[in-house]
């Protein structure tokens, strides 16, 4: 207020509103990757406000799940997160989690075995297991080697070896 000598006054006066309209921050953890098979989840962002006494909503905003391209089991899923204070302010962040195989398939050989000469015989056929594959095991034979050194008369030794793929 003012006011003269001849008592003549004036007022004013000022409002001030604070707004707040800074988005939350919100930080999502790294993209990760873990192997076929094993659990997983994503991990929780963090989320702050710089206006002190706002309350943040933490939302899963979309999943996306996509196997384009990858092989048996595998896939990458993609998580968008959003933070939402109470001036209706937002923000966003992703995650990815890469499920790959890495791991090869299992090859189980039968055991050594003897048979008498001049019987007939075959290899047995191994056992291929691979927990993340759907289809695409292959089998193949690597080599096959005879060997008759230091054995007696026609007798002989056949080692065959296997290898198993998986569609990774």
């Amino acid at each position: 207020e003012a006011a003269d000598g001849c008592t003549n006054r004036s007022t004013c006066s000022q409002t001030v509103t604070v707004i707040d309209t800074t988005p939350p921050t919100l930080t999502c953890a790294a993209n990760k990757a873990v192997e076929c098979g094993l659990a997983w989840s994503f991990d929780l962002p963090v989320a702050t406000d710089s206006c002190v006494g706002t309350n943040v909503t933490l939302r899963v905003v979309s999943t996306v799940t996509n196997a384009s391209g990858a092989c048996g089991k595998t896939f990458s899923a993609t998580r968008t997160w959003e933070a939402l204070d109470t001036c209706s302010n937002r923000s966003t962040c992703v995650q990815t989690v890469l499920v790959e195989d890495t791991t090869p398939p299992t090859l189980v050989c039968a055991a050594t075995r003897t048979v008498e000469f001049g019987s007939a015989w075959s290899f047995d056929m191994p056992v291929v297991t691979d927990s993340c594959s759907i289809a695409g095991l292959a089998l193949s034979v690597v080599s096959t080697v005879t060997n008759t050194a230091g054995l007696c008369g026609n007798t002989y030794t056949v080692t065959r070896t296997w290898e198993a793929t998986d569609g990774c």
